[in-house]
């Protein structure tokens, strides 16, 4: 799990939580560790007025009066779209587990949480919450944290001065949900698109009566606008160019003028422009080592990819070639396999050498040119369904935070605080025993505090019931794995095998994909008694299109496939591996089991 500071929706992230009452133990569940009588990060829960909504890949737990979370929501909406205008959601993770968002007001907060807040890692530059920044933002004290296949955010001090027409989503939220999908996007691309989108500020917010906050700017009558409409039609093509930026319901955002290196380089540009790629230099090698490599570990190689990383987003999005259609296509198929030639000529319509030349012509217009994008006012808000929260909605959503929060304080903190958390929890699965959700919480939190075999009944109710959550599915498989195998190493019986593969097989089912899970289902696999089908490793198979540069994941399914009698197969991936593998660890033990499908096959 990660914790993450990040600019939600304007919003410098900070750690607190909701916290439920303190009550006695549920009859017939035991409590176990150690049990503190008050609330370690707020006042007990009946004092404060919860209310609950449940939208489209969020849900909401407010203590502010409707009018307050309303706008909240409404401003989530809006920084949904406005990263839209930079990538779809093909190219970013999904979950199904709903983000979830809590809303607390700081005068709820023990003294604990508002020492957490003051204490979290922003420096003495930190202006103070609500201060509207230079860059059109405001900033709120809040904090994300995450988990494999969930993310959780609490902010802290909404106020009056919360404008949601010109929020933003922070970038190290959008760099994780970039990085989660599976399969990731090539590093040039995340760097390049966090590079234009961190550099964007809110110009100007037209509502038909007044501008309402940012740094104003008058209308743009030089760089070409693209509106939320264009840009969702993911073509190039279909844009139609606007300069009149002052019309109602708009906000209008500037993507600054480039900056090749630093300030003095961009300054100092070649007339030959030869920037991109100097004269003398090979520029299809220039391309093919920009869109294959992973970042270099040299500072210096470093600056120079990711500005070249980012120009080339920046001529992708915005430039002549190849559209904005085909250039998501072409990064799609970046992140599953490897970018050659041909496939780049296919989307761009030109060798690698001719691209460059290109980049090292557009490069004098990009530093010269900002661009301007207008957001649309969207389609409104759905109708009000704000309600009173549910004792298990409070318990879980709570729980879920407090969960990943205690990896992040103090071990003896961590240690007093858990029987505390513990016990509120099982007191609320004794009230909402159908709560598969609450469930998975409770058996997730013993997992993560230690004491995963006490967890594993919820997990096990959970994952029946099809809650979402890859990863109870995968920890319920895991203990299941380590209960057979106790402290031995023995093969498995088929009974035994599908016993653990079974949850793995319904998790994988579920977003995000976990790299962990098909790690154990190989491991099962491979102290498996039972012959594998084709069927079976067609499962596996598919961890491989959601991880394929995963040389382990790789070499573990050629393996597989080896012990099972499907030698072409294996042989054709061990040859994958051989291409891939950049360290010679990889080239030698996939060169040794290519060695093995020139060898007869045993006799059966």
């Amino acid at each position: 799990m990660a914790i993450r500071l990040a600019t939600l929706l304007g919003v410098i992230l900070t750690a607190v939580v909701p916290e439920g009452r303190a009550s006695q133990p549920s009859t017939g569940l035991p409590v176990t560790g150690q049990v503190v009588e008050l609330s370690p990060f707020m006042v007990p829960w009946e004092r404060i007025p919860w209310r609950y909504e449940a939208l489209p890949g969020y849900e909401i737990l407010s203590c502010y009066p409707d009018s307050v979370t309303r706008e909240f929501i409404q401003g989530l909406d809006h920084a949904r779209r406005l990263v839209h205008l930079f990538v779809p959601d093909a190219l970013l993770a999904s979950f199904d587990v709903p983000r979830a968002m809590i809303l607390s007001n700081p005068d709820y907060m023990s003294s604990l949480s508002q020492d957490m807040l003051r204490d979290d890692g922003r420096g003495e530059d930190w202006p103070g919450p609500g201060v509207r920044q230079a860059t059109g933002a405001q900033v709120f004290p809040n904090m994300e944290l995450d988990d494999p296949d969930r993310t959780v955010a609490f902010v802290s001090r909404l106020d009056r001065t919360f404008q949601p027409a010109s929020e933003k989503m922070g970038d190290g939220s959008l760099r994780y949900m970039l990085e989660r999908r599976t399969p990731a996007p090539p590093p040039w691309f995340v760097d390049g698109i966090m590079n234009l989108y961190s550099g964007v500020t809110a110009v100007t917010v037209n509502t038909g009566m007044t501008n309402t906050g940012g740094v104003h700017a008058g209308p743009s009558t030089g760089p070409r606008v693209y509106t939320m409409n264009e840009m969702d039609s993911l073509s190039r093509e279909d844009a139609r160019p606007r300069t009149d930026g002052s019309y109602s319901g708009v906000v209008s955002y500037r993507i600054p003028p480039f900056i090749w290196l630093s300030a003095e380089d961009t300054r100092m540009l070649s007339p030959r422009h030869d920037d991109f790629c100097p004269s003398g230099a090979d520029k299809a090698a220039v391309m093919r080592e920009l869109l294959a490599a992973d970042p270099p570990e040299d500072p210096v190689a470093r600056q120079i990819w990711g500005s070249r990383s980012t120009l080339f987003v920046r001529w992708g999005l915005y430039g002549d070639r190849p559209g904005r259609r085909a250039f998501w296509e072409f990064v799609a198929r970046a992140a599953a396999e490897p970018v050659t030639e041909s496939l780049f000529r296919q989307y761009f319509g030109m060798s690698f050498a001719a691209a460059a030349s290109q980049l090292n012509e557009y490069l004098p217009d990009a530093v010269e040119e900002p661009i301007d994008l207008q957001l649309e006012k969207g389609p409104g808000l759905p109708p009000n369904r704000l309600r009173p929260a549910t004792a298990a909605e409070v318990a879980r959503m709570k729980g879920d935070w407090e969960r990943l929060v205690l990896g992040h304080v103090r071990q003896s903190y961590s240690d007093n605080a858990s029987g505390y958390i513990k016990r509120e929890l099982i007191q609320a699965c004794a009230h909402s025993p159908g709560d598969s959700r609450l469930l998975s919480v409770l058996g997730l939190f013993d997992c993560d505090i230690g004491v995963g075999p006490e967890g594993a009944p919820f997990l096990e109710a959970a994952v029946k019931a099809n809650v979402a959550g890859p990863r109870a599915y995968f920890r319920l498989a895991e203990m299941r794995y380590e209960k057979i195998q106790g402290s031995g190493d023995r093969r498995l019986g088929s009974a035994e095998t599908a016993s653990v593969i079974e949850p793995l097989e319904a998790g994988c089912r579920q977003s995000p994909a976990l790299r962990e899970a098909y790690e154990l289902m190989g491991k099962v696999w491979s102290h498996s008694e039972a012959r594998l089908s084709r069927q079976q490793l067609a499962l596996f198979d598919a961890g491989l299109e959601k991880f394929p540069k995963d040389m382990d994941l790789l070499y573990q399914a050629a393996v597989l496939g080896f012990a099972n009698g499907y030698r072409s197969e294996a042989a054709a991936q061990a040859k994958r591996g051989l291409e891939l593998s950049s360290s010679a660890l990889d080239r030698d033990r996939f060169t040794k089991l290519l060695a093995e499908a020139d060898k007869p096959a045993a006799a059966g």
